[in-house]
């Protein structure tokens, strides 16, 4: 009994901590409590009797039975706290619920409030798609000793800049290996610092890196200035939101040139209280003067903007800035920073404290004359060293600059053996010259490639620990992204140099090879990659990781290159094998995430035909460019039903790889649309005819494998204008189609929706419609919202609305269609443009010449950047541009554009070209 008492007073005494706040609960206790001692008391009393002490076992029943009264007391009372435990337990739970609910619909609320201001940032930050310069500001960072840079943070001139409005603009220029970026880290830190208290003033920052192609444009740094500036405001002004909101209108959706982003960057910059910009760099950008421009028109037009440049001292960005403060980085300036530097790698090196560690350290300190990259090159070299002797032997042999620096370094390589020098070659080579950074995978499957023959390329792979020792210290690695670079931009330049400030060991000359030259072996070894590629049984994308690159790359490596004899006989011997020619055109068009893949096959063949007559000899056969006959050929072949799915060189026995029926078509879509350029219709209906004919004679007239070829001649009749043929051609296909796969098949689908285009070139507006609605209706049942076809039926419906005067619904669905376009393809795929150009003519046909003049100039201004000025699809955009401006009443603009497209017609396609006779036309009525 006592036990029992124990064990609950024990769980009482833990409800007490829950319930004590409620009155009726301790009432109840208070009442247990009282019982229990009152049973205690009496239990004392009888059980320090001296006889229940003798007795106790014999006689306690006797005794319970004496305090049953109290018992039922306490057994009352505690049923009565049990039911108000189980009543404040309710409570807490009742209240707990409410104050959760009443969380989350606070908590709902806010998230609501957060995203309801977070997703237009979201979006205008998607729409600027800035590069991450906080990452390069961090990493430079990490390069630092500190404290650094306060050579330059406490000179009096940094401080005016900062903390005045004059100078307004200073340059800073420093020496290759001077330690101008990571001076550029304490910069940015010093003004942030400086700024951290007011909002209002705000720090944004650039850096150009000469690798990455994308990273060199003025454009490119405003709308990262745009994006940082705009990050640290806590709401988005309106003028911003306006612009972002016109641009997706006219299906804008990356920030372009079109966007005015100097213009938008100065209104920003008015709009709060003070901006620091700094620009880091400024020497490699492509064209150096407009940044610098750009920068003085800044400051000349806002008085609350403070600039600094960082580059190397060059004559044009002299000349520009010889009004403005100049600071030269001197080793007198920098020798504090860098005799920090020094002594910590040193004391990373485990060299003891002492008179030689000193000694050590005051050489190179000398010695490095204020550059940090021959500093950091020397201690490499130290890391070798064994002994305290050795290192002030290794310093005394050490060269002074870093021209002779490198020259040094190479020397050592050139002594090695010569496997490992051409190993290093190649490493330097293809980190200089890649079109973008290799991955490790790509980089080792690169080197491995033997002029001679490209076989057993996994034997030659090289350890990447080889690698990196071999050219080290002028390569670093990056494992975050798996790749290596070089050290120094003025590596690349060293190695591609052939004037030099001293006599250079003719033991270095190999590894000194110009951009030409080295483009050369580059193409080479992506042509010989591809040849073995494409003999493979199995071609598994992980044992052939350069794979990507050769099929992208090999004619940007060509066409930069030197002319050669070898090399025109590797370029003559791969385009002249039909297998491989083909092989490399299957995996552009299919196997690569090209967003374009014909257009740049197309590109790629006129870059090489450009090349070729400037630079080769007579003799080259022209009509090994002709990749046009290749893609009807490669496409034919993948409806046949072969054995393999693989591409085999020997039986060119290979299939076109999984791809959706839409994709393909829009190939052959994009296909025709080229021999309509080139005025080959003939032949393309001839090639796809023929195949037609073998496919019915070999399998039968209605086999489903027939469609394919109607629903491609279908297409080419409507290109010949030929629409009652095409339109019979297509109803053929989709008979066949709904007969072998039923109505809703993709294939049927596809043919449903080109018939209702090819209704509304019938003017058939109301079955054009019908049949665009029903492959609508099946697409948004069975893929998401954000599906490519779906994109092009909402086009195609959209002009069929056009045609029936219902505009309105036309640029709803124009603009949910770009939508689609632009995420998924680029705003300057040529499709994309398409629709844009759509855009356009809405707002013609709605009397808003105004705005379609705005949307064809959008149109014209990408279609120039992606296919060139003479391409025929820009020069009709010039037409298009023309029309509009010369019912505008600028009828000398008009002209002036009209004159352009015929003259690039002429020469393109031919004076007696259909399209050439419409321009000369249109170009005589405006002159009457």
């Amino acid at each position: 009994m006592i036990e029992r008492l124990g064990d609950s007073l024990s769980v009482y005494r833990q409800y007490e901590e829950l319930f004590g706040h409620n009155e009726r609960f301790k009432i109840a206790l208070t009442n247990v409590y009282y019982h229990v001692l009152v049973f205690l008391k009496q239990a004392k009393d009888v059980f320090t009797s001296k006889g229940f002490r003798l007795f106790g076992k014999v006689f306690w029943q006797p005794f319970e039975n004496e305090f049953q009264s109290t018992l039922e007391s306490i057994s009352r009372h505690t049923t009565q706290l049990q039911e108000e435990i189980s009543l404040a337990h309710r409570k807490t739970v009742q209240d707990t619920l409410a104050n959760q609910v009443g969380l989350q619909v606070s908590t709902c609320e806010g998230l609501r409030r957060i995203e309801a201001q977070s997703f237009p940032r979201q979006r205008l930050m998607e729409w600027l798609s800035p590069v991450d310069m906080e990452e390069v500001f961090l990493r430079e960072s990490q390069r630092r000793c500190e404290p650094c840079g306060h050579w330059l943070l406490d000179q009096q001139p940094y401080r005016d800049w900062l903390e005045t409005s004059n100078p307004r603009l200073v340059w800073i220029a420093g020496p290759p290996g001077a330690g101008k970026t990571v001076l550029s880290a304490s910069i940015i830190e010093s003004v942030r610092k400086a700024i951290l208290a007011d909002p209002q003033i705000i720090c944004a920052f650039f850096y150009c890196d000469k690798k990455k192609e994308n990273n060199q444009s003025i454009c490119t740094v405003l709308v990262n200035l745009l994006a940082q500036i705009l990050a640290h405001l806590e709401d988005i002004p309106t003028f911003i939101t306006a612009v972002h909101e016109n641009a997706i209108r006219f299906g804008r959706f990356k920030m372009a040139a079109a966007d005015m982003p100097l213009a938008l960057l100065k209104r920003l910059i008015k709009s709060v209280k003070k901006v620091y910009l700094v620009i880091d760099g400024v020497d490699e950008f492509k064209d150096p003067v407009q940044v610098v421009d750009t920068a003085l028109g800044l400051i000349e037009s806002l008085p609350n903007v403070q600039i600094i440049l960082l580059s190397r001292d060059d004559p044009r960005i002299k000349t520009r800035t010889e009004q403005h403060l100049r600071i030269t980085m001197t080793p007198a300036e920098t020798s504090h920073d860098m005799a920090k530097f020094i002594s910590k790698a040193i004391n990373q090196l485990g060299i003891p404290e002492g008179t030689c560690r000193k000694d050590i350290e005051d050489q190179i300190l000398r010695r490095a004359s204020g550059m940090f990259l021959w500093a950091h090159l020397v201690i490499e070299s130290l890391k070798l060293a064994t002994s305290s002797r050795e290192i002030v032997d290794i310093l005394n042999h050490m060269p002074t600059g870093l021209e002779v620096m490198y020259g040094a370094i190479l020397e050592k390589l050139a002594r090695g053996p010569a496997g490992r020098q051409a190993l290093a070659k190649k490493i330097l080579l293809w980190i200089r010259l890649s079109a973008r950074d290799l991955h490790w995978n790509e980089l080792e499957s690169a080197v491995a490639v033997e002029m001679s023959s490209a076989g057993m390329l996994e034997l030659n792979l090289p350890f990447k620990s080889s690698a990196l020792e071999l050219c080290s210290p002028l390569v670093e690695y990056r494992a975050e992204q798996d790749i290596f670079r070089l050290i120094h931009v003025s590596v690349g330049e060293f190695l591609s140099s052939s004037h030099f400030h001293y006599q250079v060991d003719d033991a270095i000359l190999p590894f000194l090879i110009s951009e030409a030259d080295g483009h050369q072996e580059l193409a080479k070894t992506c042509l010989r990659y591809l040849s073995y590629v494409a003999c493979q049984v199995v071609i598994d994308p992980a044992r052939f990781p350069l794979l990507d690159y050769a099929v992208l790359f090999w004619c940007h490596h060509y066409t930069n290159s030197t002319f050669d004899r070898d090399l025109e006989h590797e370029v003559t011997d791969f385009l002249s094998s039909k297998p491989r020619r083909q092989f490399w055109i299957l995996q552009l068009l299919f196997l690569q995430s090209s967003i374009f893949p014909l257009q740049r096959l197309m590109k790629m063949q006129r870059s090489l035909a450009e090349w070729i007559a400037r630079n080769a000899e007579n003799g080259f056969d022209m009509s090994l460019l002709d990749w046009m006959q290749d893609v009807p050929e490669i496409l034919i072949r993948g409806q046949m039903p072969l054995a393999s799915s693989n591409f085999d060189c020997t039986s060119q026995n290979y299939k076109i790889p999984p791809i959706s029926y839409f994709d393909k078509m829009m190939v052959i879509r994009d296909l025709v649309r080229e021999f309509t350029m080139s005025g080959r219709l003939t032949d393309g209906e001839q090639w796809l005819a023929e195949a037609l004919e073998n496919q019915r004679n070999t399998l039968g007239q209605e086999h489903i494998s027939t469609a394919w070829f109607m629903n491609s001649l279908g297409l080419l009749y409507d290109q010949q204008q030929r629409e009652e043929l095409s339109a019979r051609t297509q109803e053929q296909a989709l008979a066949i189609q709904s007969l072998n796969l039923g109505p809703d098949h993709d294939e049927t689908r596809w043919t449903i929706n080109e018939l209702g285009r090819i209704y509304r070139h019938l003017h058939q507006y109301d079955l054009a419609e019908d049949m665009h609605l029903r492959s609508l209706q099946v697409l948004r049942n069975r893929y998401p919202s954000d599906n490519l076809e779906t994109a092009w039926t909402l086009n195609t419906l959209a002009r069929t609305y056009r045609k029936q005067g219902r505009y309105n619904d036309a640029l709803g669905l124009h603009e949910e269609a770009i939508k689609i376009q632009t995420e998924k393809l680029g705003r300057e795929h040529p499709h994309t443009l398409w629709a844009i150009t759509d855009v356009a003519r809405c707002y013609h046909d709605q009397g808003m010449l105004q705005k379609s003049a705005e949307t064809h100039q959008d149109a014209l201004f990408r279609r120039e950047r992606v296919l060139g000025s003479n391409h025929p699809d820009t020069l009709w955009t010039v037409n298009d541009l023309a029309i509009v401006l010369g019912e505008i009443g600028d009828t000398d603009a008009a002209r002036r554009l009209y004159q352009r497209a015929w003259t690039g017609q002429k020469a393109l396609l031919g004076e007696n070209h259909p399209h050439s006779l419409w321009t000369r036309e249109a170009l005589r009525k405006l002159s009457d």
